[in-house]
C-alpha cells in the first residue's frame, strides 16, 4: 500500500487515540503545555482552570473520528516536552459552555498532553 501513510490517522486508529486520550483524563493523567496561551484561551471561554478537567473528560467521550481536524498523516509537535509526538486535533460542542471547541493533544505512554484548548475558530474560505 503506497499511499497508506498519507491515510493516516485511520478511523480505527483515531477512534484509539480518542480512548487512550479519555482514559488518561478521567485518571486525570493530563499535562499542560504553554500554559500561558491555554489560560489565556480558557478565560476566553468564560471558565475557570480548574473547570477544564472536567469539561475535557466529557468531550473526549462525545468526540467522534470525523471530528478530526489535523493533517493526514498528523503533524508531530516541535514543544521541548512533546517534541516528535503526533498531535491530534479536534473540534466538539460542548453543551456545558454551549460553544464549539478546539483541542489538541498528543500522547505518550499513559499520559495526555494537552496542547490547545479553545474555542473553535473556523478557517476564512
Amino acid at each position: 500500500m503506497p499511499n497508506s501513510i498519507h491515510k493516516r490517522p485511520s478511523h480505527k486508529e483515531l477512534t484509539r487515540k480518542i480512548g487512550l486520550a479519555a482514559e488518561a483524563a478521567r485518571q486525570s493523567k493530563v499535562e499542560y503545555i504553554n500554559m500561558d496561551s491555554l489560560l489565556a484561551d480558557v478565560f476566553d471561554l468564560d471558565l475557570t482552570f480548574g473547570e477544564v478537567p472536567s469539561i475535557l473528560v466529557k468531550l473526549l467521550e462525545q468526540v467522534q473520528p470525523c471530528d478530526y481536524r489535523g493533517h493526514r498523516p498528523p503533524q508531530c509537535s516541535y514543544e521541548t516536552k512533546i517534541g516528535g509526538l503526533e498531535l491530534f486535533p479536534f473540534t466538539c460542542d460542548s453543551a456545558e459552555i454551549g460553544k464549539t471547541v478546539y483541542f489538541k493533544f498528543a500522547l505518550k505512554n499513559d499520559t495526555l498532553y494537552l496542547v490547545s484548548f479553545h474555542e473553535d475558530r473556523p478557517q476564512e474560505e
